[in-house]
């Protein structure tokens, strides 16, 4: 085993992108470091997935359609593997084993695969602090809850890159993209403008990961179609534009601003949203379409368009379609895991068209943009040490075990606080 992490460190070092890689991996393995020295079960990670691997069994959850409507399979297999854990005092550790590497494989797909709008080091750098401090509060950080949104910025970079060339880079890419589709909604958002996007594209390959993100997007569609029926009835379609168009906003905002400034913003604006819910969602969606818009318009090509339609779709339907009945009570600082996608998606929008237009601008825009991304970076500084305590507090996991050891059924205390899960066997 030694002598394969020497030899992996020695690949990783004699790559230009090797160390840039390691030092990301780092300030990753950094910030969650609690969650693997002391593991726990996080909200639905414990009441929902694990719960259910532990009390049906692994075959029986695994294609079990919980409350939310949709399928959650990377979930579901690390739920199922913390229950065949050994003991059950380090089931915690194998959710938040499977959640970090969620985390990171976007960032290996960045410094690993090549592709056109990240071929400089700036680029990777860039998009890699992005990633990093994608969740400003870490509720999504090392948990299978969160695992759905950093798959999804991974399948987003497998499409926009060249199809690979090896046989196993092409099956990895078939895998990531199944499972991702198959492991949340919000793939199965992007998938509809970018099958009609490359709906004649020559790359057999391309139409091969067509062919299975249709098909999983199909499976998801049809199992949530009867939860998104009772979503939309409980809330206003106005309501959902508003919502949801302020809290991408929001997500853009919060990457230029430190954390309290951008916070502030945000519920004087969002108290305007609640007392003229039409205005807000004119204003809202109005600022979202003109800075598409106008992104579109500096690099009209097609993967622009695609990345432009790409984003308003996951960001709109993000917040109408899944989390609409609850969308009023979330706060700007709160629910930050449901704009990660969206957020990402805008910013590589906004790369792409910097860096085609860059030769091109005048010193004084090239000055702007280099202020709008000192900005960047040192907002990223400050919120990467940022943590919402409400995420980091809780019962103790292997008291718990111990207090429940010879009860049958058990419940149990789980983070964040109020939270709970019941287990109906004993092993």
């Amino acid at each position: 085993m030694l002598r394969n992490l020497k030899n992996t460190w020695v690949w990783l070092k004699n790559r230009p992108e090797g160390p840039t890689l390691v030092f990301f991996l780092g300030l990753v393995l950094y910030r969650g470091r609690t969650f693997l020295i002391h593991p726990r079960f996080f909200a639905e990670e414990g009441s929902v997935y694990f719960a259910n691997a532990w009390n049906l069994g692994f075959w029986a959850s695994l294609f079990h359609v919980d409350s939310f409507g949709y399928l959650n399979l990377y979930a579901k297999l690390g739920a199922g593997i913390a229950a065949w854990a050994p003991s059950l005092e380090n089931a915690p550790f194998y959710t938040s084993l499977m959640g970090m590497l969620a985390m990171v494989l976007p960032l290996f797909i960045l410094f690993l695969r090549k592709g056109r709008l990240w071929d400089t080091w700036w680029k990777k750098v860039f998009l890699a602090t992005l990633i990093v401090t994608a969740d400003t509060n870490a509720e999504a950080w090392f948990n299978l809850v969160g695992a759905q949104y950093f798959l999804a910025l991974a399948f987003f970079m497998l499409l926009i890159s060249p199809t690979a060339n090896s046989s196993v880079g092409r099956n990895f890419s078939r895998a990531v993209i199944v499972v991702s589709a198959l492991s949340g909604m919000i793939p199965t958002f992007f998938a509809i403008p970018f099958v009609w996007a490359m709906r004649r594209t020559e790359d057999a390959e391309r139409r091969i990961q067509l062919i299975l993100l249709s098909i999983a997007t199909s499976v998801q569609w049809i199992l949530f179609i009867p939860k998104l029926s009772e979503n939309l009835a409980k809330t206003s379609a106005v309501d959902c534009l508003a919502y949801s168009a302020w809290f991408w906003l929001h997500e853009v905002i919060s990457k230029l601003l430190p954390p309290s400034w951008a916070e502030a913003l945000g519920l004087r604006f969002l108290g305007l949203f609640q007392s003229d819910p039409i205005l807000g969602a004119t204003l809202s969606l109005g600022c979202l379409s003109m800075l598409g818009g106008a992104l579109v318009v500096f690099a009209n090509e097609k993967t622009n368009r695609t990345l432009a339609c790409g984003f308003i779709s996951v960001s709109v339907l993000t917040y109408s379609l899944l989390i609409s009945p609850k969308i009023a009570h979330l706060s700007p600082s709160l629910g930050t895991r449901f704009g990660i996608c969206g957020a990402f998606l805008f910013w590589l929008l906004a790369l792409n068209s910097i860096s085609r237009i860059w030769p091109d601008i005048s010193f004084g825009r090239k000055v702007l943009v280099t202020v709008f991304g000192v900005l960047f970076f040192g907002t990223a500084t400050i919120q990467f040490q940022k943590y919402d305590p409400e995420f980091f507090t809780g019962q103790d996991w292997i008291r718990q075990v111990d207090r429940n050891r010879n009860r049958n059924p058990s419940v149990y205390k789980i983070w964040p606080k109020k939270w709970k899960m019941e287990l109906k066997r004993s092993r």
